[in-house]
């Protein structure tokens, strides 16, 4: 039996399935400030006009979880009294953007996602356990000495019984660094004194986008669906 392809972003995406935010919900978002310039960038071009969705991704799971929060809190707790006495029409479509961008942060993500939170450490999830205790394990870049090294616990023992967690350092395995970063042996063959910027250069050059996207698709199944590369935002007027 042939296995039925996952649909991609753009077919079955929250912002198709209910028709898309409409211009006064853009008008509404782009009248709030972000932390992330782009965020602010791209509510003021869907403000404008300017975005055409069928050449994005432009944004990702990320900014959806800024927007959903930002009206979370503007339909919540006091502001929601104050919204819906006062701005009723405000308060009205910030419950639309945030039940919208609620489903769209969980269900979308971009390669851009995935590699936001890789840097010079990461945790190992290993999920190891000996005599009921949790073991962690965290691989960290040295610049100094250009090498990733690996930062774990053991369990100590004293008079022969598991005593106390004790923590112990090496050089990391290449397979660590290659499984975290998705890439193989054949697109990097020194992972271990790879820096983690040049590791993501090889990621955008070396490792076609469908292959990449089918990498974090096998990696985080938490989400339905994966994205390519956000593309660069057009300029509001």
């Amino acid at each position: 039996m042939v296995e039925r392809q996952r649909p991609t972003a753009p077919e079955t995406s929250p912002l198709r399935e209910q028709g898309g935010l409409t211009l006064d919900h853009w008008q509404y978002i782009a009248s709030l400030k972000f932390n992330d310039p782009k965020i602010n960038q791209y509510t003021q071009a869907k403000a404008a006009g300017l975005i055409d969705e069928e050449q994005g991704p432009f944004i990702g799971s990320r900014h959806w979880q800024s927007i959903y929060y930002e009206t979370l809190k503007k339909t919540d707790g006091f502001e929601r009294l104050v919204g819906m006495i006062l701005r009723p029409t405000n308060f009205h479509l910030a419950q639309e953007v945030r039940k919208l961008s609620e489903k769209e942060r969980r269900r979308v993500i971009t390669c851009n996602d995935y590699y936001s939170r890789m840097g010079a450490d990461f945790d190992l999830d290993d999920n190891r356990k000996q005599y009921g205790l949790s073991l962690s394990s965290r691989a960290y870049w040295v610049p100094e000495k250009n090498t990733w090294y690996l930062n774990y616990s053991e369990v100590g023992f004293k008079h022969g019984m598991p005593w106390e967690l004790e923590e112990r350092t090496s050089i990391a395995s290449s397979q660590i660094i290659l499984n975290h970063w998705l890439l193989t042996e054949v697109e990097l063959g020194d992972p271990i004194h790879t820096s983690p910027n040049e590791l993501m250069r090889v990621i955008r050059e070396k490792v076609p986008v469908e292959e990449l996207i089918e990498r974090i698709r096998r990696k985080r199944t938490d989400y339905k669906l994966v994205s390519g590369w956000e593309k660069p935002l057009p300029q509001a007027v």
